[in-house]
C-alpha cells in the first residue's frame, strides 16, 4: 500500500483545478478530492493558505502560483504518459497510474530530456494538450 503525503494531496488537488479549468468548469460544486466533505474544505484551506488557489463566491481557481506548480504537473504527467504509450507501449491502465507517480518525481531537467526525446508532443495519448516547455520554446526559434 502506498503512502500518499501530503504535498501529493497538494499536488493531486493542483491537478484537478487545472483539469477543471481546462475543462471550463470552475465552481466549488466540482471540487470534490473524497466523499468527506471536511478533508475537501481542510484542502481547500491549504491551498489558500499556500496561495495556490483563490475563492472568489463559489468559484475556485488557481492563482499564479498554483498555475505554475499545476502547468508542471500536468506536463510532467501527460509526457510521462505519452512515453510509457509510445515508447513502451504499455497498455493504458498502467500508463495512468504510472505517470501518476512520475509526475512527483521528475526534475525539470529530465522532463524537458524527454520532450525532446519524444519530439515535443502536443498532446498525451488521451488527446489532452501538454503545456509547452523551454525545450519547446528554444526549438520554436
Amino acid at each position: 500500500m502506498a503512502i500518499i503525503t501530503d504535498q501529493e494531496r497538494i499536488d493531486e488537488a493542483l491537478e484537478l483545478l487545472w483539469v477543471l479549468e481546462e475543462d471550463n468548469h470552475r465552481g466549488m460544486n466540482h471540487y470534490k478530492l473524497s466523499s468527506d466533505d471536511a478533508d475537501t474544505d481542510s484542502m481547500i484551506e491549504t491551498l489558500l493558505h499556500h496561495s495556490l488557489a483563490s475563492v472568489a463566491g463559489a468559484d475556485i481557481s488557481l492563482t499564479v502560483k498554483g498555475q505554475k506548480a499545476a502547468r508542471g504537473l500536468i506536463r510532467r504527467q501527460r509526457l510521462a504518459e505519452r512515453l510509457f504509450t509510445d515508447v513502451f507501449e504499455m497498455p493504458d491502465d498502467t500508463v495512468v497510474s504510472d505517470a501518476c507517480k512520475m509526475e512527483h518525481i521528475l526534475s525539470e531537467e529530465l522532463t524537458e530530456s524527454v520532450c525532446t526525446f519524444l519530439g515535443h508532443p502536443p498532446t498525451c495519448p488521451h488527446g489532452k494538450a501538454i503545456p509547452r516547455g523551454e525545450c519547446c520554446n528554444s526549438r520554436l526559434r
